[in-house]
């Protein structure tokens, strides 16, 4: 955030007020301490994992979910706790398994 609001030469209050502003009414998504992403990416990331990630007994492992998305590693795993968060994976070891859809969770 400190570093978007340098970036924006915004006041970093005046942005957390704004990034709330937006998670409220649905258009972003507060993933972790300082990461946000349009809940339309959310949406993408799950459907990329749902069609491409899934291994042939139903888990999906960090590398492969970052791999489909060309994220970082520190991405994919703040996107994937938030997954885990929401409800619709469950960490298991080293692979998340998929409790519900993203429809099911997401409101």
């Amino acid at each position: 955030i400190v570093t978007l609001a340098n970036d924006l030469i915004v006041n970093i209050k005046v942005l957390t007020r704004v990034l709330r502003q937006l998670e409220e009414k649905g258009i972003i998504v507060h993933v972790s301490k300082n990461r946000y992403f349009l809940k339309n990416k959310i949406i993408e990331f799950a459907s990329a994992l749902i069609l491409n990630g899934v291994d042939y007994d139903g888990s999906v492992q960090l590398n492969k979910f970052r791999n489909i998305t060309n994220l970082n590693r520190n991405q994919s795993i703040e996107i994937l706790e938030y997954f885990d968060e929401i409800g619709m994976t469950r960490r298991k070891s080293d692979v998340r398994v998929f409790l519900k859809s993203i429809d099911e969770v997401s409101s």
